[in-house]
């Protein structure tokens, strides 16, 4: 399994905290092990780092945007086939 450390990076948690402006973050087994500031976050020796050089890590975006229903609309007979 590797271990992936990014690092001098900012890093959003989305929790409403400031974020770290150079900050670690630490992969392993496919979860994240570990997330701080730089000085703060013990880096793996067997870990591949990558400096990310000032860019920023964030939680992945979902776009969530669909059409339930469409009131009023017309879909080409999917209404009659597939009723209320």
């Amino acid at each position: 399994m590797e271990t992936v450390v990014l690092q001098n990076s900012a890093i959003l948690d989305c929790t409403g905290r400031d974020p770290y402006p150079r900050g670690t973050l630490i992969v392993a087994d496919k979860r994240i092990q570990a997330v701080g500031p730089m000085d703060q976050v013990p880096v793996p020796r067997e870990g591949r780092v990558i400096d990310l050089e000032g860019r920023t890590i964030m939680p992945g975006l979902i776009d969530t945007h669909a059409h339930v229903a469409l009131m009023g609309g017309h879909m080409d007979g999917f209404e009659a086939e597939y009723p209320g």
